[in-house]
């Protein structure tokens, strides 16, 4: 074998060696779920903040109203919101309290 390859070699096999030494089982032992948001079926989080507060929205139709947002406490509760009978969903919450989304009606997106 020419030089080179030797040395390159000898580079990569401590390298690689080293990379699976370090390697770590990817696990969540974790996990909250929750029931359906209003009996929909399509619940979807869209955010957590450092106190475990989930905030989402859900995107089906059930029994003629829009589908809301909600927010779901660390304890459990959950409260959902509608603004003015549209579609409302929110994105994300801060540690303050401060939850930021948007509604959407036939004709508008707002933020």
């Amino acid at each position: 074998m020419a030089p080179r390859t030797l040395a390159a070699l000898a580079t990569f096999v401590p390298l690689f060696l080293s990379s699976l030494a370090q390697a770590q089982t990817a696990t969540c032992t974790g996990w909250k779920t929750f029931k359906r948001i209003d009996l929909r079926k399509d619940t979807i989080p869209h955010g957590i903040n450092n106190f475990g507060t989930v905030v989402g929205g859900t995107f089906s139709f059930y029994q003629g109203t829009k589908p809301p947002a909600f927010i779901r406490y660390s304890d459990g509760s959950i409260k959902i919101f509608r603004y003015h009978e549209l579609q409302t969903t929110f994105s994300r919450r801060n540690s303050q309290g401060v939850t930021i989304g948007y509604y959407q009606g036939p004709d508008t997106l707002t933020a």
